[in-house]
């Protein structure tokens, strides 16, 4: 019987870089403090790798369409705030994600993909060999979702928040009006965390209007 794509991209995981994940529960030691302050916390979260809450972290996100000058611009925010001794979090789409998890990792950083998929899902597949050198420098996998579980849209909003909830702000750099960075972006505001937005797109701008703070530059 032929393997699914959740059982190969698990096999790939762990032939790289170690052990099956870890099942945190909700009131365990390790279960990250920052996740278990929200309403209505994942009960039960899966993580490979390690992330220390200790390390300040920020959230970048964005388009996954996003154009050449905003992923140029996302690599040079994503180092400044690497070499100030930041974590960054994502959610290893294409586009602003990933050039934010690649800066990092090409700055010596530290680095967490939180997924809306299982943890054993490597999605997008383009990114499995992104995902497995993360874990290689110490960064770490997250998802609130069981083994197995493939990509659907209303996973994203739950991964959205969670992401949020990870960092002590959120940096929008490029977003359509509808995109899943405005969702992560409504829910730091929730939580009070700030929202930081380069101008010039659509979703962004809509955020700076309702309160977000803007970056125009690295400096």
């Amino acid at each position: 019987m032929p393997h699914s794509p959740a059982q190969d991209g698990d096999r790939a995981l762990q032939r790289e870089v170690g052990p099956a994940a870890m099942t945190l529960r909700c009131d365990d030691a390790v279960y990250p403090a920052r996740l278990r302050a929200l309403e209505m916390a994942p009960a039960l979260l899966h993580q490979r790798g390690a992330w220390d809450e200790r390390l300040p972290a920020l959230a970048v996100v964005g388009a996954r369409a996003a154009s050449g000058a905003a992923l140029r611009l996302c690599h040079e925010l994503t180092q400044v705030v690497v070499r100030a001794g930041y974590g960054v979090v994502s959610g290893g789409a294409i586009g602003i994600d990933a050039a934010a998890h690649r800066a990092a990792l090409g700055t010596r950083g530290r680095t967490c993909v939180v997924l809306g998929t299982g943890i054993d899902v490597v999605y997008p597949q383009r990114h499995g060999a992104l995902f497995i050198e993360i874990l290689r420098r110490g960064g770490c996998l997250l998802s609130s979702f069981p083994a197995g579980t493939p990509p659907k849209p209303w996973h994203f909003p739950a991964r959205n928040r969670l992401i949020a909830a990870l960092s002590d702000a959120v940096l929008v750099v490029e977003a359509g009006a509808q995109s899943g960075s405005r969702s992560t972006a409504e829910a730091a505001m929730e939580l009070g965390r700030p929202v930081l937005c380069v101008p010039g797109s659509a979703g962004a701008d809509a955020l700076l209007r309702e309160g977000a703070r803007p970056v125009r530059s690295a400096e």
